[in-house]
């Protein structure tokens, strides 16, 4: 790995069909640690990513970098429309990019 890349995935999010049902299979089925449950949202250990279940979200994933504004815009300037659009989002540090 290049030196001052992405130094951890703290977060990954996926978007579910039914809370309930992704919280079974992800408790039981797969035997991953829930970290939290809330109506809309629940948290599991994986390894030490912090992996969220949620209807209806936005999936994505919050990389830990060193210069969060170098990577941003280099992928900008590469090209306009492409598939990587990183953001600061909210529940993300200068030091992440999700």
């Amino acid at each position: 790995m290049k030196s001052g890349t992405i130094k951890k995935i703290p977060h990954i999010t996926i978007s579910i069909s039914g809370l309930k049902k992704a919280v079974t299979f992800y408790e039981d089925v797969l035997g991953l640690e829930k970290l939290g449950e809330w109506p809309s949202y629940a948290l599991f250990d994986i390894g030490g990513v912090t992996f969220g279940v949620e209807p209806k979200a936005k999936p994505h994933i919050c990389l830990l970098v060193d210069d969060v504004d170098k990577p941003f815009n280099s992928s900008k300037s590469e090209e306009p429309n492409s598939l990587l659009n990183p953001k600061i989002s909210l529940g993300c540090s200068r030091r992440d990019f999700c």
